[in-house]
């Protein structure tokens, strides 16, 4: 099975990546093919609001996203890891969503499975899953409902605290084997 993980912290390293890590540790355990891309060393461009996108066979901006949404959508299992910045997702992570309305009512994601890890430093967690709500089932791109997805939320500010605490690591590879278990 395909794993892709995706980290949305433009912080390389940070405490939502890392907690990303040991999931797909635990894929990559359970014998399935992980693949993980950090939004930052792509180029996704916001989304220009150009009125036929959806006419076209693909977006008319040129950059990174098809070929990373496309490794998205056809991923057997899908993890995001994001952070929250000011009560929601990153910018570049909001880039990302925005792109896809050139998919809607089109395309889903093919996962069987799908996992988020969003780490706050205090508050935000709430709003941040509402996005991620709107994004994969009110937007459609999901094929899979709300209830089953795959939640780890966490709090952790400084670097390297996440995998400093053994409870949120442990609920990590959790996540990682609760997916894992959804594709035998």
């Amino acid at each position: 099975m395909r794993v892709f993980g995706l980290a949305a912290s433009p912080r390389h390293g940070g405490n939502s990546e890392s907690l990303l890590d040991v999931v797909l540790a635990e894929l990559k355990a359970a014998g399935h093919d992980v693949v993980k891309q950090r939004l930052t060393e792509h180029k996704v461009e916001p989304c220009g609001g150009h009125s036929g996108c959806r006419k076209l066979p693909q977006c008319i901006i040129e950059d990174d996203f098809p070929a990373l949404s496309e490794g998205a959508m056809a991923a057997d299992v899908v993890v995001f890891a994001i952070p929250v910045y000011y009560w929601g997702v990153p910018a570049q992570f909001k880039a990302f969503i925005d792109r896809h309305v050139h998919y809607y009512s089109r395309r889903k994601y093919a996962a069987r499975a799908i996992g988020l890890i969003v780490v706050a430093g205090d508050d935000g967690i709430e709003e941040t899953l509402d996005q991620m709500h709107s994004f994969l089932c009110k937007g459609g791109h999901g094929a899979l409902p709300w209830s089953e997805v795959n939640i780890l939320q966490a709090y952790a500010s400084e670097r390297g605290e996440a995998l400093a605490n053994p409870e949120l690591v442990e609920k990590a590879r959790s996540l990682g084997r609760r997916i894992a278990g959804k594709l035998a």
